[in-house]
């Protein structure tokens, strides 16, 4: 069995609120294969209640599926959870073992919950500020988050940032020696996802050029972050 099918097992036989939040968290983070069409748009089944989607743990399990080779992707459970949350389509993921069903409500909350991405900066209209009142729990892990990251990390400090419409959220700006936007969003979404594990708070992380507004910005007013440990 899978890390992800033993937590799914754990949370139905327990349906305890941090249980399903730690199988959530770890879908959000399962690179999922899902079958795509020749124009490169998901292949939806047909369910009892109309269109659904469907994912495969592996690329083994999806193979075993199917007769011939067939178009698929391979999609972070958090971004195919906010593609078909929007567009209002449930999804059944094949584990090997019994189907794991998220209807659209659940499949928002998993995307507004884990999302990492970040596509704000400061010359979008968004007013960025050091934040106040964290909680020191909150401190504690992303303090041990940075430490994960090793010396690459040059420098690590959090803000808040706060849009037009007056909407708050506390970023992690993270500073890295050499650029690599692979991997520097593969770290994102795992420091993020820590996180999030551990509070309701909208949080994300940014992985800014050394030499942008927003690395200066967040150096000069932001509250730096010293590793635990």
């Amino acid at each position: 069995m899978t890390p992800l099918v033993t937590l799914h097992a754990a949370a139905i036989a327990s349906d305890s609120r941090d249980d399903w939040r730690a199988f959530y968290q770890a879908l959000a983070g399962t690179l999922l294969v899902v079958p795509i069409t020749e124009a490169e748009q998901l292949d939806l089944a047909e369910g009892d209640a109309g269109p659904i989607a469907q994912a495969y743990l592996s690329l083994e399990l999806y193979a075993g599926s199917i007769d011939t080779v067939a178009r698929h992707a391979e999609v972070p459970g958090n971004e195919l959870s906010r593609l078909l949350a929007d567009a209002g389509v449930p999804l059944e993921v094949i584990t090997g073992a019994e189907p794991v069903l998220l209807g659209k409500d659940q499949l928002a909350w998993i995307a507004d919950t884990y999302g990492a991405e970040v596509t704000r900066d400061v010359n979008q209209g968004v007013r960025i500020a050091a934040p106040d009142q964290l909680a020191p729990q909150l401190l504690d892990v992303i303090g041990q988050s940075v430490a994960a990251l090793g010396p690459s990390c040059r420098a690590a400090s959090l803000v808040t940032m706060t849009d037009q419409q007056g909407d708050a959220e506390l970023v992690l700006v993270l500073v890295f020696d050499s650029r690599d936007p692979e991997l520097e969003g593969r770290l994102a979404e795992t420091v993020t996802r820590a996180v999030q594990a551990v509070t309701d708070q909208r949080f994300a992380v940014a992985c800014p050029d050394p030499d942008s507004a927003l690395a200066a910005r967040a150096a000069e007013i932001g509250i730096g972050v010293m590793p635990v440990g």
